[in-house]
């Protein structure tokens, strides 16, 4: 029978030697003192010593890497195949000190809130090591390896840096040397960020554990010794540690600055135009060796990238592949367009063969290069690099499928942070559990997360719509990985995910440019539409005067945006105002004539174009606070609800469409449903 240990002791071994036995005695030796039934796995990567060697057997497994993977990788490697709901971190040139083991799994035990406990390190001469510090800050950072530490504000900030109290309690962070975890508390990976090789993967660990609202706890009567190298101390250009634990430092303050962190979706913008600046660059370097003109060759390059299909700003995976006949097509008018400008200019154009030779030739090095770029993209996050970091959220099920999924697909890029709960009472799903999803946008900002994934059906997106719209306003960049179906979440080819179409749901710089520009053009389309249809409205006023009597126009009081009353206009259609009325009640209504009044509503701001309907305040009164999500924006004249001419859609359905509409936003979805208004479609 084959039960769990109490108990995974995980050592990372490097050429370690003798130090590495005296390790593993130290803790087979507590964990008997204890009666904790304890495995042991040695990670070596690639020692040459043989320290590793006659090891396995006795409770010790030991698992070999063919290079050195740095401390991280190696460490979630043992983290992976470790068994229990303990698992004790070990360098091996710490040893565990009498009934240092004991106390530390009985902090840990006592303390839920706390997920790793860490004891007092004591080194060679007796002293206690640097640890338990505090997070570090800017100054704190520089008076590590800097002359700035030689400044008296640099020793001060270092001195405020260290905590020199013996006293138990939650810290900051503690140095990876010695630390008890719960494995719980981390994702399935394992605790390390694998970026970092060497140097500052512990503060990063702790780092994460407080931005997930779990506790650091320090443990002072339990003592390991510490024969501690100072490997990067010495400050000359040939020392590799030193550059490692330089080259962490700069990892970490990118991946914690606030600073940088909230310039995420501008340096995501700029990272669009620097793909469209490479395109054009090589399409005009193509012409300039063909020998063309060089205004023809810019124009030509300049108006293919304009020509070819766009797509939103896409947060998670992959788009489709550029088509080669769209592209080939995008070219051959781009290049024609181009020759037709300098024939206008009376400039001199090249022969019709050289022209055909660039359009064949740019259509082909658009299609190389984005098949080249995406490769070796792949092939760097295969190796760790350009991770971007991701929260999922949704049903368990479908969240621990997506994390999994993530998992075993690397090229991705994503590393999952932990699981966001809908339920707050739901008691599965992928580790580690964060707070719930009413306060993702604190849980994205604490964790530096650059992007959440949703997951789940689409009424269960909807009723996540509240916290995408935070997310939004956050500029969170936010996707939803469809395992639904529904007409409104369709595209013709959405990205790909880990072998899962997803839909980015739009944040970052798109969202705030998008969502500026829509309200001063809308506002501008309106009072031309106004100016346009009024000798209609007038008309239409006089008619409805004549035969409905009353007057022409009405106001109903209606719910908007943020859960303010107005109130809204409309032509007369029929006696009792909007219902009977003949023919032409019916003529104006399927028309939706009775409702051009609405764009006064829309020059006030009150309304838009196109939105969630307006309803009254008592179908507001009786809403869920999930269904309320709707009115974070402002209401529409036409939405995707009006499309359905028979009112077929129950007022659940209605709620959900515009839900669904809201996180899916676009101006071009605008576009369409205006369209389907207007031809009555």
């Amino acid at each position: 029978m084959n039960l769990e240990p109490d108990l995974s002791a995980i050592v990372v071994s490097y050429n370690s030697g003798p130090e590495l036995r005296r390790c593993l005695d130290s803790v087979r030796r507590e964990a008997q003192r204890e009666g904790i039934t304890a495995e042991v796995l040695v990670v070596d990567n690639a020692s040459v010593d043989g320290c590793a060697d006659d090891l396995s057997g006795d409770g010790i497994s030991v698992l070999r890497n063919a290079t050195n993977r740095g401390f991280g990788a190696a460490a979630n490697q043992g983290f992976r195949a470790a068994r229990a709901d303990r698992v004790l971190l070990l360098n091996p040139d710490a040893r565990l000190t009498e009934g240092s083991l004991g106390h530390l799994m009985r902090e840990l035990d006592a303390s839920p809130e706390h997920a790793l406990a860490a004891p007092t390190l004591r080194l060679r001469d007796g002293s206690r090591q640097e640890s338990p510090r505090r997070f570090y800050t800017l100054a704190s950072l520089l008076a590590q390896r800097t002359p700035y530490a030689r400044t008296d504000a640099g020793r001060r900030a270092k001195a405020a840096h260290v905590r020199h109290d013996d006293v138990a309690g939650s810290v900051d962070w503690v140095t990876g040397a010695a630390m008890l975890l719960d494995r719980h508390a981390v994702a399935e990976q394992g605790p390390f960020d694998e970026r970092f090789f060497l140097y500052f993967e512990d503060v990063d660990l702790c780092r994460r554990l407080a931005g997930s609202g779990r506790r650091v706890r320090f443990v002072p009567d339990a003592i390991v010794e510490h024969d501690h190298q100072r490997g990067s101390r010495a400050a000359v250009p040939w020392n590799r540690l030193l550059r490692q634990h330089v080259l962490s430092g700069l990892l970490y303050a990118v991946r914690w600055s606030p600073s940088w962190w909230s310039l995420r979706s501008w340096r995501s913008a700029s990272v669009r135009l620097g793909r469209a600046g490479a395109r054009f660059a090589l399409l005009f370097a193509l012409g300039a060796v063909m020998g063309l003109a060089l205004p023809l060759v810019g124009l030509a390059a300049a108006l293919t990238l304009l020509l070819l299909p766009s797509r939103r700003s896409l947060v998670a995976g992959s788009g489709p592949a550029l088509a080669p006949g769209r592209t080939a097509i995008a070219a051959s008018v781009a290049t024609l367009a181009a020759t037709g400008a300098l024939r206008l200019a009376s400039l001199p154009t090249p022969e019709p063969t050289e022209l055909a030779l660039f359009a064949a030739g740019a259509s082909w090095v658009l299609l190389l290069s984005q098949a080249v770029s995406r490769s070796a993209l792949s092939a760097l996050r295969r190796r760790g690099l350009f991770w971007r970091t991701c929260i999922v959220a949704g049903p368990p099920a479908h969240a621990q499928a997506l994390s999994t999924a993530l998992k075993d697909n690397p090229e991705e890029g994503l590393s999952v942070l932990g699981y966001v709960p809908l339920d707050p009472l739901c008691g599965s799903g992928p580790t580690p559990r964060l707070r719930d999803w009413a306060h993702v946008p604190e849980v994205a900002a604490d964790l530096r997360a650059d992007v959440v994934l949703l997951c789940g059906s689409p009424d269960e997106l909807a009723r996540m719509a509240g916290g995408v719209v935070a997310l939004r306003e956050a500029s969170v960049d936010s996707a939803f990985v469809l395992s639904g179906h529904s007409e409104l979440l369709q595209e013709e080819a959405p990205a790909i995910l880990a072998g899962l179409p997803v839909l980015s749901l739009g944040s970052g710089a798109d969202a705030r440019l998008l969502g500026g520009a829509r309200l001063a053009t809308e506002r501008g389309a309106a009072l031309i539409a106004a100016l346009l249809t009024a000798p209609l409205v007038l008309g239409l006023a006089m008619l409805g005067r004549l035969v409905f009597g009353g007057s022409a126009f009405f106001a109903t009081e209606r719910i908007g945006q943020d859960g303010r009353s107005f109130a809204m206009w409309r032509l007369r259609s029929g006696p009792d105002g909007d219902h009977g009325g003949g023919r032409l009640g019916e003529m104006m209504r399927r028309l939706h004539l009775d409702e051009l009044p609405q764009l006064w509503n829309v020059l006030r701001g009150e309304m838009s174009l196109v939105g969630p309907r307006p309803v009254t305040p008592d179908v507001y009164a009786s809403l869920a606070p999930w269904e309320r999500a709707r009115f974070l924006v402002r209401p529409g004249i036409t939405g995707m609800w009006q499309l359905d001419r028979l009112r077929r859609w129950r007022l659940e359905q209605m709620i959900v469409s515009d839900l669904l509409y809201l996180l899916r936003w676009s101006p071009s979805l605008d576009l369409r449903i205006l369209a389907r208004t207007l031809l009555g479609r």
